[in-house]
């Protein structure tokens, strides 16, 4: 997405690293699964039966530093 913005003409004014908050969102989330089973209307409606599988895939390319969450300030 850098790479865009910086061929967009945009410079980067800030970035922000926030890629703790999915990890501890994700890991909270199989907590809550483990002792109450998965919740009736949550975002298997959407991913069907393999949410937690892809919601397993993501946390583990956090962990494992292969991709993050930033936010930036960027101005043209």
């Amino acid at each position: 997405m850098v790479g865009i913005l910086n061929e967009l003409g945009f410079s980067k004014t800030k970035i922000t690293d926030q890629t703790d908050q999915p990890v501890e969102f994700l890991e909270n989330l199989f907590e809550k699964i483990k002792l109450n089973g998965p919740p009736k209307l949550s975002l298997n409606v959407l991913m069907g039966a393999a949410t937690k599988e892809k919601l397993g895939n993501i946390l583990n390319g956090l962990n494992e530093g292969r991709i993050g969450l930033q936010s930036g300030i960027y101005k043209k």
